[in-house]
């Protein structure tokens, strides 16, 4: 799977986060969980880090492309039209209004 360019804003249209998939502000508890499972280090090195945040990328961007049947170069998606399952291991600084995704 291919990562996303990814472009968050917020209801006044400010952008909240505009990057690839690979720098999304993931939550500190999704990242150890997620090292637990691959690598059962609930205190990842640099290394294991970086592996986690690669395959958590890598996983959203594939929900993302099978759950909302992206079909475009770049979608737009409401906030709370995204699975929750998605939304809730990701940390912004401002309340997301939409999402606008770009396979790349």
């Amino acid at each position: 799977m291919k990562f996303s360019k990814i472009k968050v804003m917020d209801d006044k249209d400010n952008i909240i986060f505009d990057d690839n998939s690979l720098h999304l502000p993931i939550k500190e508890e999704y990242i150890i969980e997620k090292s637990i499972e691959l690598f059962n280090d609930p205190e990842p090195c640099v290394i294991h880090r970086s592996a986690v945040i690669y395959n958590i990328g890598n996983e959203i961007t594939k929900n993302l492309s099978e759950e909302m049947k992206l079909d475009k170069e770049e979608n737009l998606i409401q906030w709370n039209q995204l699975p929750t399952h998605i939304k809730d291991k990701l940390l912004f600084d401002k309340v997301p209004s939409r999402i606008i995704i770009q396979i790349i």
